[in-house]
């Protein structure tokens, strides 16, 4: 997951996100994926697909 420091405002967060455009490109297009939009959906609980909210899995025993 990429990000930045930027919170309550967004001046300037294009600019500073797109600092990883170079590396992202680099990565194969699952690693992309999970870089740019996998890891935060599952970490807010959102389907990728459906872009819907869902129940949070239950940690492995």
């Amino acid at each position: 997951m990429i990000g930045s420091d930027k919170v309550g405002h967004w001046n300037g967060y294009e600019s500073e996100i797109r600092k990883y455009d170079p590396l992202i490109a680099l990565l194969d297009e699952d690693t992309r994926l999970m870089v740019t939009q996998t890891n935060i959906l599952d970490l807010i609980h959102v389907d990728p697909v459906t872009m819907q909210r869902v129940e949070a899995l239950a940690p492995a025993a």
